[in-house]
């Protein structure tokens, strides 16, 4: 879980929305995210981080294979 602290003090504990590329994303501390409130007994959840775009890297190698 991620304690997320909200603009009016408030703090939520969050789940992680985990999907493709941001799988291997690092928070940091003041780090602007964007959050979907908690709903009954389901937790909050950051769906992702806002700042620039960096492109993916390119793999170094790619190897394919095919079977008949």
């Amino acid at each position: 879980m991620i304690r997320v602290r909200l603009d009016d003090g408030r703090e939520w504990e969050a789940a992680w929305l985990q999907a493709g590329a941001t799988m291997a994303l690092e928070l940091a501390c003041h780090d602007q995210v964007i959050v979907l409130p908690p709903v009954g007994q389901h937790p909050a959840v950051v769906i992702g981080r806002v700042g620039p775009y960096t492109r993916p890297a390119t793999p170094a190698r790619v190897c394919i294979e095919a079977t008949e």
